[in-house]
């Protein structure tokens, strides 16, 4: 289940969650789960993110780093 906080952050957009992901080094997000149809990720840093059973139908992935998810 995707952590709360994670998703807040996630929604005040790309530019939002790439700091947080800058500032919070080592850290693992967890967006399992999660209600992420349509959404833009494009260049998000989603690196090494808990990305099971997440929803990303229609979303836009373009340039997103999703290396080391699962």
């Amino acid at each position: 289940m995707a952590k709360p906080e994670h998703l807040v952050i996630l929604d005040k957009g790309v530019e939002a969650w790439n700091t947080w992901r800058e500032s919070s080094e080592g850290s693992a997000p967890n967006l399992g789960g999660a209600d992420l149809r349509q959404l833009d990720f494009k260049g998000a840093n989603l690196s090494g993110s808990n990305l099971s059973n997440a929803d990303f139908s229609g979303a836009d992935l373009t340039g997103a780093d999703l290396s080391q998810s699962y």
